[in-house]
C-alpha cells in the first residue's frame, strides 16, 4: 500500500472528449508536484484512454493510506473561462490552485500510425448536446470537400464517430474514416497537409497533441481563448457569416505555406 495518493474526480453532466483532455494539463502538474501518478474517476471520456498510456494517470480505485481528493468541476471552470477568456485548461488548473500553464500545452499523447498517406483531413462533427453554435453549415462542407477533391492529389479524409453520417461527403469523393482510435486520428493528424475542423473533441486533441497544421472554424459565441489551438489558424466568426469560399482561401494559403515544410 503507498503512503498516498492523488483521486481527481471529475464533474460534469456530460462526457465529453474535449473536457476530458482539458483536464489533462491539470493531471500531468499534479503528477510533477507531488511526485506520483494521478487516479481519475467521474466523467473521463473513455476514448481518451488509450492516448493517455504515457501520461502519469491510473484509471483503478486508490489504495493508500492517505488519499488527495480534487474535484475538477468542468462548468464552473466554462463558466470561469467566460469570464476571464481564458483557456478551460488553464481554468481547470486555477480553480484547483495549481500554476495556471501557459499557451500552446503539449502532452505526451500516444499515437498510432494508420498506414494512409497523408491527405486533408476534415473534422465537421460534434458531439455537443447543443451543436448549433458552432456546426458549419454541411452545404459549405460539401463545397469545400468538392473542391479539394476536384484540384487536388491529395486524399481527402472525414473523421466521424460512430453513429455520425458522413455518406455526403463519400457521395462527393471524401473517404470516411469512421471510429478511429483517438491514437490513430492524432498520427492522422500530424501527418496531414491541413486538418481543418469546427470546435470539437478533435480541435482540443489537434492542441495537446501538437497538430499545426490546423485552420479552426472557430464559434464568435465563446470568448476568443476558452477552447482555441493556439496552434492553429482561427478563422472566427457566426458559422452562417463563414463563407466556403473564405475557408478554401484561407486553407490554400495554408497549404502553399506549408508545402516546402517537412511534416513532423
Amino acid at each position: 500500500m503507498d503512503d498516498l495518493a492523488v483521486c481527481v474526480e471529475i464533474i460534469h453532466t456530460e462526457v465529453k472528449i474535449g473536457d476530458t483532455l482539458c483536464v489533462l494539463p491539470l493531471i500531468t502538474q499534479l503528477a510533477g508536484i507531488l511526485a506520483t501518478d494521478v487516479h481519475v474517476t467521474g466523467a473521463f471520456a473513455e476514448p481518451v484512454k488509450p492516448l493517455s498510456q504515457h501520461l502519469p494517470i491510473r484509471f483503478a480505485t486508490p489504495d493508500a493510506e492517505t488519499v488527495v481528493g480534487v474535484r475538477v468541476e468542468i462548468e464552473a471552470a466554462y463558466q470561469q473561462g467566460l469570464a476571464l477568456n481564458q483557456h478551460m485548461a488553464a481554468s481547470i488548473c486555477r480553480l484547483a490552485r495549481v500554476p495556471v500553464p501557459e499557451l500552446p500545452i503539449t502532452l505526451d499523447l500516444a499515437a498510432t500510425p494508420v498506414g494512409l498517406p497523408p491527405g486533408i483531413v476534415l473534422s465537421p462533427f460534434s458531439g455537443s448536446k447543443n451543436p448549433w453554435y458552432k456546426a458549419w453549415p454541411l452545404e459549405r462542407w460539401m463545397e469545400l470537400t468538392r473542391h479539394f477533391v476536384t484540384t487536388r492529389d491529395d486524399p481527402v479524409y472525414v473523421l466521424a464517430a460512430s453513429g455520425e453520417d458522413a455518406q455526403s461527403f463519400t457521395r462527393e469523393g471524401a473517404v470516411p474514416l469512421i471510429a478511429l482510435s483517438l491514437p490513430s486520428v492524432l498520427h492522422l493528424m500530424r501527418q496531414a497537409v491541413l486538418f481543418i475542423s469546427i470546435d470539437n473533441g478533435l480541435s482540443h486533441l489537434a492542441h495537446f497533441g501538437s497538430v499545426r497544421r490546423h485552420l479552426l472554424i472557430y464559434p464568435a459565441l465563446l470568448s476568443s481563448c476558452l477552447v482555441v489551438n493556439p496552434r492553429a489558424f482561427v478563422l472566427r466568426g457566426r458559422p452562417e457569416d463563414i463563407s466556403a469560399l473564405q475557408v478554401i482561401c484561407h486553407a490554400t494559403e495554408m497549404i502553399e505555406r506549408f508545402a516546402t515544410v517537412s511534416v513532423a
